[in-house]
């Protein structure tokens, strides 16, 4: 049985043989000599008349390779169109005008049902969804309201009963936001089980964990709205509500079905894109190796074209693809500097860990020798500033990389062991003079003596680079919390505090430990001078000393130390809270705390200006009492290491008492008797000040009225020699 349309292209063959189905495109001489007049009709161009003043030309429409399909009789489109996929079929019906209208029609049911066909498992299409509108919401992508690409999938919102896919845009024009649900049902004249079977969508913005957003059908409750209200009897009510509710449980059923078959068609779709990848990668590799690069791939063990932890943008934008030899071709300069760079980090690498190696050997070998050349109470130089010297730095870098180096291969390092601790100590004592003489000039060096700046009492540092460790998240993860927390307590802790030549040898910012994660071999850095020598600080400390009696250009650290005088704080004096009472090495560390910049009346107190009173008697006692008590708690809370003065134990404070208790019967331990600091921590930074009770009482009660403010400046006049009457 032929159709309508075969029997119109038989009679149109009997009435012209000669003619062609398809119409031959006019000759350029034909179009030339035509123009068209403003009515769009053409007319001839008549003789004599220009062809370029004819008006412009129209061209032949083009027609596709699949142009002539159509003219094909329409009972064989099916088994055409029937063996392709759904998705191709739908892409096919956006080729061409044609193409759509053919597709679209109502006719060709057969070709999407024959489609859908070649696919295993699909559902059914719901009876009151078009076949293609099944296709494009089950295998398509985009938008189905204004058909842009759906790019997130945050904006991407699929309504399975509906059998619809909105972008962000588009819900809010199709579907209605119902905010209150029983408002919403009391203006409909359905009832409210009606209502629970319309089309729904809940949407959720940021917070899933939040009330989700209603939306509803608008097509749809308009169109229920309008059936209802036209019904009279309640017999068809019923009716209507019967069918709706079965239409309803369908919808029900084929969403559940449908959400099952997207979600495998979904991780098809995931597994067949890996396989692309994987593909692509293996070709691009093959190709590598064609272009010279076999014996580099070979180096990488398991091919993994990932740099630095990343796939190059190049290489991922290929492999989303079917990557050809064209494409490898156009790579080609790519994939050769691609190569040349993972071969220099590879080389960078296998460097990287043959010196680490060799440090490693060179610290075991150098950790006995520095033990036995320096006593454990003095501050030791590292394995990084044994690797300063120019022959052991020699033979860590200069060795061919072939050779592996041992311990027993730095066993010269011995007879060199005097020589690097004479340079390491003249290296910090040479770095710490030249920034004294910088701020005090040549003839304070001349006058002190050279060899004995830094012994003095007034020979004070500060730290100018505090050794933070980095503030991001890798850090953060690689050190812990808890440790992270640690090294910005001392980091503070060491930006306030004093520090004198026995501390700077040890001094942990002069050789930083952050430096393993930063690349260091050691772990650490060679001692560098990160310390600031102020010259304020220095003529406070001279006040210091003064009011101890002694001379500041001759008394030396411990000479100091021998004394112990306790100092009074005169500006921390109150009627109602205790006294501030510190040692020598803690005025400084008090004064830059507690007093930079704090106002006095007309006078600006700076650390500069020290106002102290020299403690005697009970009150001297009490206080060194107090002090000794805040250093122990201070050696117990950061756990510093302590050395036994009667053997060569060493450990933590608690574990030392024990020792002394059980190995030499010393019930009360005094530090520097029975134990000391080890050279790490020679002076377990200077201990912050203490509390004295009662509060500083007026010397004439009743006389006049109490003003702590004068009574502290009388006292700030008194011991720096200054009159109150010059400074009025």
């Amino acid at each position: 049985m032929s159709t309508r349309r075969s029997a119109r292209i038989q009679q149109k063959k009997v009435d012209d043989p000669q003619k062609n189905v398809q119409e031959e495109a006019p000759t350029p001489e034909e179009e030339a000599r035509s123009t068209v007049t403003k009515s769009g009709k053409k007319r001839a161009v008549e003789d004599g008349e220009s062809i370029s003043s004819a008006g412009p030309v129209k061209r032949a429409r083009t027609r596709g390779k699949l142009a002539r399909v159509m003219d094909l009789p329409y009972d064989l489109l099916p088994n055409i169109f029937g063996h392709l996929d759904p998705i191709d079929l739908l892409n096919l019906s956006r080729t061409s005008k044609d193409f759509h209208n053919t597709l679209m029609s109502r006719s060709s049911r057969p070709i999407w049902v024959a489609a859908l066909s070649n696919v295993e498992d699909v559902p059914d299409c719901p009876k009151n969804v078009p076949e293609p509108q099944f296709v494009n919401f089950v295998f398509g992508e985009g938008c189905m309201g204004c058909g842009k690409r759906i790019r997130s999938f945050k904006n991407k919102h699929e309504i399975l009963e509906a059998c619809t896919r909105l972008c962000s845009a588009c819900l809010p024009i199709q579907y209605q936001r119902v905010g209150n649900e029983d408002k919403f049902v009391a203006s409909r004249p359905y009832p409210h089980h009606i209502f629970q079977c319309l089309a729904k969508y809940y949407r959720y913005d940021d917070d899933v964990y939040g009330p989700a957003k209603l939306f509803v059908s608008r097509s749809q409750d308009k169109q229920w709205t309008e059936e209802y209200s036209a019904l009279k009897t309640p017999e068809e009510k019923a009716d209507w509500e019967n069918r709706v509710v079965a239409e309803h449980h369908a919808n029900r059923e084929f969403s559940s079905n449908c959400s099952s078959f997207m979600c495998d068609l979904s991780d098809e779709k995931e597994e067949a894109e890996a396989n692309l990848r994987e593909e692509g990668i293996q070709r691009i590799v093959d190709h590598i190796r064609i272009m010279g690069w076999g014996e580099e791939i070979d180096r990488w063990g398991t091919p993994n074209l990932y740099h630095d932890g990343e796939m190059p943008m190049e290489i991922e934008r290929a492999i989303t693809k079917t990557v050809t030899p064209r494409i490898l071709k156009n790579m080609e300069p790519f994939l050769k500097k691609y190569m040349e760079e993972r071969k220099e980090a590879r080389l960078q690498r296998e460097r990287r860990k043959c010196l680490s190696s060799r440090a490693y050997a060179l610290s075991l070998a150098c950790e006995p020798l520095i033990e036995k050349a320096i006593p454990a109470f003095v501050p030791r130089l590292h394995a990084a500033d044994v690797l300063e010297h120019p022959r052991v730095k020699d033979v860590l870098y200069n060795t061919p990389q072939d050779i592996e180096l041992e311990p027993k291969d730095f066993e010269f390092v011995q007879e060199l062991m005097p020589e690097i601790i004479q340079n390491w100590m003249s290296k910090v004592k040479t770095s710490l003079i030249a920034m004294i003489t910088d701020t005090m000039g040549e003839e304070y060096i001349t006058k002190v003596g050279a060899s004995n700046v830094l012994s003095l009492a007034t020979s004070v540092f500060a730290c100018k680079e505090p050794d933070v460790p980095p503030t991001d998240i890798y850090f953060l993860k690689a050190m812990g919390e808890n440790e992270y927390m640690a090294s910005h307590e001392k980091a503070t802790r060491c930006a306030r505090e004093s520090i004198w030549f026995e501390d700077a040898l040890s001094h942990g910012c002069c050789s930083p430990q952050w430096n393993q994660r930063r690349g260091s071999l050691f772990g650490k850095d060679p001692w560098t001078n990160k310390l600031v020598f102020k010259q304020e600080e220095s003529n406070a400390l001279h006040k210091v000393v003064m009011l101890s009696g002694c001379d500041p250009n001759t008394t030396t650290v411990e000479d100091m130390d021998a004394i112990d005088p306790i100092f009074e704080c005169v500006l921390c004096r109150t009627p109602t809270q205790p006294r501030e009472i510190m040692n020598w090495r803690g005025v400084i560390q008090h004064f830059r705390t507690n007093h930079t910049g704090i106002r006095l009346g007309p006078f600006a107190i700076y650390t500069t200006i020290i106002a102290l009173v020299l403690l005697k008697g009970e009150d001297a006692e009490e206080g060194r009492k107090r002090i000794a008590e805040a250093r122990e708690k201070k050696i117990y809370r950061h756990e510093l290491n302590v050395l036994c003065m009667h053997c060569d134990h060493s450990a933590k404070l608690a574990p030392m008492k024990r020792h002394l208790f059980k190995e030499h019967q010393i019930l009360k331990p005094v530090e520097g008797t029975d134990f000391q600091l080890s050279g790490e921590n020679p002076n377990c930074h200077p201990t912050d000040p203490v509390q004295l009770w009662p509060p500083y009482v007026a010397p004439i009660p009743g006389s006049e009225p109490y003003d702590p403010f004068v009574d502290a400046r009388k006292l700030f006049f008194e011991a720096t020699g200054r009159k109150m009457e010059d400074e009025a």
